[in-house]
């Protein structure tokens, strides 16, 4: 019995984080606001405030009333500034001593272009008839707004406290299993397969409360019919409602001067006019360039089941959690695999580390939305298609294997109509499968079964290719043409093209372009880097290349899989397949796209799956050349990268510059303060 309850203590482990995270977030309502007299949300009927300056105050008459809490927004009048710091401190006046304003409460406040509401809880002397608001240290001009006076209490939850209970939690849950890490475990004992996938899912359930709770909106649907312009919205919803009333087209009509223009790509000619930024335009419309696949799995299915669309960050956080599952599941899918026995407690390690190097955070965090959640989903497919092919490859029966076969098929045409080039490295790797396939089922004289494996796997694609040219040729006259030329953005693509001036600086910019230094906490922040030797124009932004993650290093190790007797010869030349799919498809994205660590996800995935893969076969190989004092030390060493390698993926996704959203700034300080002790 105890065995069998055993897989579901990770789950025990994140029902009871949750609860204490509840406790702690919420611990300051039960101190300052339950049980006491109030007058709920009572606000405060002004325009808005704008301090300037070191020292601005400002003082507002209320009724008198004890006070317990103040509310109010705060936001930098510029939207270029850097975020900074102000500190803030409210005074009360008494109504029983004339003119006697007291300090209640002082702390610091993270300002930045985004509004935020901030909540300072404290009590007054006695009934309060004046507040005044006293503002240090403005970098620039803030604005002050919506002062509520004993605002209504709203539940809180902070989630990044919550994933670090939950990591915590799960740490000490294996470490009080080492007995595990000291014996070698087979991956046909379902029991300890089963904790080491019940962890996988855990972590990921965190992932997905910490997106949701990180966009601050993402469990408020939008109303359809759509309240606001759609010029507001985003191309996902744009296009949802294009379908919705049966057309391709975006229903927004084109300014005259932008059909009047003689080439409208060009950007210079369209200064002055207004235009919808990255969309394709053609033939007096607008369309959307961007996959239909979140629409047709996300989106659809949510208004039938709501009649309302989701936000943006129920999107992403869905997508997200596909990705965390299924990358999880295919490491350890790999370990069965590999035919060998292998260490679940290090297996784990492996799959934790290898995903916090994939990207994937970054990714479901990036600010420009249409962007990240196409990179997202094809993450999320390209996880589910490695997956499946392994439990294909892995299958006892045909039966079984017809089935994975299929849905690996399915998942690369849902890939492929999220972001093309995300499954660029697929192609590539599927290509040299299939030839190899093809070439055992023959020589073990099982044609009739290869001829069912390929149609499983061939199907799904050849129908997804099908529909994609079918959807371009009614949209832009070719079965080929996906929009990518027509689109109104910062340069003419229709003048982009593969050349030999890629090679080196897309080596560069997606392998080895790292972090710059900062002096503020998190210390790392991504960079600008641009040369003049690129011999046309390329598109240039923060870019990131995957060796800045620590885990993503173990690539270089890769001679040790080529070197390895036990690992056949099929095996190695798919795994070099692998390899060479990353520099292709970087080098392709750089000349059709150019420099941004969105496009870098395109590779980061898959190389991040090959890293587990190097650091399993390594350790193993230690384990068998040098006994269990070798594997003790390769395991170590792997372990402090691995440390690494989670402290800068963590630090990446609270990055206050680039392309990447800026952490809640209430996060942000809580962070800080618990590494920056110094200040």
């Amino acid at each position: 019995m105890k065995k069998r309850l055993k897989p579901l203590i990770p789950f025990a482990i994140l029902a009871i984080a949750a609860v204490i995270e509840l406790v702690l977030s919420n611990f300051v309502y039960f101190a300052f606001v339950a049980g006491k007299n109030q007058v709920k949300d009572y606000s405060l009927d002004l325009q808005t405030v704008t301090a300037t300056g070191d020292d601005t105050q400002f003082s507002f008459g209320i009724s008198a009333f004890q006070l317990n809490s103040v509310a109010f927004t705060v936001k930098a009048a510029d939207e270029n500034v850097e975020p900074f710091e102000i500190n803030v401190s409210v005074y009360a006046d008494d109504a029983s001593v004339t003119n006697s304003f007291n300090l209640m409460v002082s702390k610091k406040v993270a300002v930045s272009a985004s509004e935020k509401t901030t909540t300072f809880y404290c009590y007054s002397a006695g009934a309060a008839e004046a507040i005044l608001f006293d503002i240090d240290g403005a970098e620039s001009d803030v604005e002050i707004t919506n002062v509520t006076l004993n605002p209504q209490y709203k539940i809180s939850f902070n989630s990044l406290r919550f994933c670090a209970l939950l990591l915590i939690g799960q740490l000490i849950f294996l470490l009080k299993n080492r007995k595990d890490e000291n014996k070698l475990v087979s991956y046909e004992n379902r029991h300890k397969r089963s904790m080491a996938v019940s962890v996988a899912l855990s972590v990921a359930g965190s992932l997905f409360v910490a997106v949701m709770s990180a966009t601050g909106e993402g469990i408020k649907p939008i109303a359809y019919p759509l309240a606001d312009p759609l010029t507001s919205y985003d191309p996902y919803i744009q296009q949802f409602d294009a379908f919705m009333k049966g057309q391709l087209h975006l229903d927004i009509k084109p300014d005259e001067a932008l059909l009047n223009l003689k080439n409208p790509y060009d950007p210079t000619a369209r200064e002055g006019i207004y235009y919808l930024w990255d969309r394709a335009f053609f033939d007096g419309k607008y369309y959307s360039y961007f996959g239909v696949a979140p629409l047709l799995l996300v989106y659809f299915p949510f208004w039938f089941i709501t009649g309302m669309l989701p936000h943006y960050g129920f999107v992403m956080a869905v997508f997200l959690l596909i990705t965390a599952v299924f990358f999880a599941l295919a490491v350890e899918e790999y370990a069965e695999f590999s035919g060998k026995k292998h260490f679940a407690y290090f297996t784990s390690f492996c799959a934790v580390s290898a995903f916090l190097a994939s990207f994937a955070l970054l990714i479901a965090r990036g600010q420009q939305r249409f962007y990240y959640l196409a990179g997202m989903a094809g993450m999320a497919f390209s996880a589910a298609f490695i997956f499946f092919m392994l439990k294909a490859v892995n299958a006892k029966s045909n039966a079984k294997r017809i089935i994975f076969f299929a849905l690996a098929g399915i998942s690369f045409g849902l890939g492929f109509h999220s972001r093309v080039n995300s499954v660029l490295p697929l192609a590539i790797i599927s290509a040299v499968f299939v030839i190899l396939w093809a070439i055992k089922r023959i020589k073990e004289k099982q044609i009739r079964s290869l001829i069912f494996e390929f149609a499983a796997l061939g199907t799904p694609v050849a129908i997804a290719l099908a529909a994609s040219m079918a959807y371009n040729k009614a949209r832009f006259g070719g079965f080929f043409d996906f929009g990518t030329a027509y689109q109104l953005t910062v340069a003419d693509t229709s003048f982009y093209s593969v050349g030999a001036h890629g090679l080196i600086p897309s080596f560069f910019h997606f392998f080895l372009q790292g972090f710059k230094f900062r002096s503020e906490f998190p210390f790392i922040g991504f960079d600008y880097i641009a040369s003049s030797d690129y011999g046309r124009y390329v598109y240039v932004d923060s870019g990131l290349g995957i060796m800045a993650m620590p885990f993503m290093l173990l690539l270089l190790l890769s001679p040790v899989v080529f070197k390895k007797k036990t690992i056949g010869k099929n095996q190695k030349i798919i795994f070099a397949a692998a390899l060479t799919s990353l520099p292709v498809t970087a080098f392709i994205n750089f000349c059709l796209g150019g420099v941004i660590f969105r496009y870098t996800a395109d590779i980061s995935l898959i190389a991040a799956f090959l890293a587990a893969v190097i650091a399993l076969e390594t350790a193993e190989s230690a384990l068998t050349k040098f006994g269990k004092d070798g594997y003790g030390i390769c395991k170590k060493a792997f372990y402090a990268l691995g440390a690494a390698n989670a402290a800068t993926a963590l630090g990446a996704v609270l990055l206050q510059n680039g392309n990447v959203v800026s952490a809640s700034p209430v996060v942000f300080e809580y962070v800080k303060n618990i590494f920056v002790f110094w200040n």
